[in-house]
């Protein structure tokens, strides 16, 4: 079957350029692609562009360096800290948190320390059972006031919701 069609196509294909005129020297490329149907095969896509979570991203210009001067992983929705990055004027009880927004806690901020614990940092507890404690009493090591200042004020500017 398969030699049939194809023997049919270069007949017709001849026959197309013997009617030609002896002025063109080729046959028009359309003739041949006119006869002959090609199969739909599968459809080729370009591969996808490659995305950045979160996790990955850098502050962008809209948001602030919240802790300028200390070493800390910031992204749009939250900022990981560690007591060896930070230095000694590090503020809390635990060796590193992730001070993060949440609905819970009336789209405020809280931190979430290296115990696995929450603690309520700004904004208030809507949602009972969401934070273990308060991170001015319960997490912070009562030494520096200007350290937890500036923490509370990250709280605010991270998450304005809560403030």
């Amino acid at each position: 079957m398969t030699l049939a069609v194809l023997a049919a196509v270069t007949i017709l294909t001849c026959c197309a350029c013997s009617n030609n005129s002896s002025d063109d020297k080729a046959a028009p490329e359309t003739s041949h692609s006119a006869l002959v149907e090609t199969p739909d095969g599968p459809e080729v896509t370009d591969a996808p562009e490659e995305t950045v979570t979160a996790e990955d991203a850098e502050p962008t210009e809209e948001t602030p360096k919240l802790f300028p001067g200390h070493d800390v992983r910031q992204t749009d929705e939250g900022v990981i800290a560690t007591k060896a990055s930070w230095g000694a004027d590090w503020p809390w009880k635990t060796s590193d948190v992730t001070m993060g927004c949440s609905d819970a806690i009336g789209g405020g901020a809280y931190l979430n320390a290296a115990d696995g614990k929450n603690y309520l940092l700004s904004g208030t507890i809507s949602q009972q059972g969401f934070v273990d404690g308060n991170a001015g009493t319960n997490l912070w090591d009562q030494r520096s006031t200007d350290v937890f200042a500036e923490w509370q004020e990250a709280a605010d500017t991270l998450c304005p919701a809560g403030a």
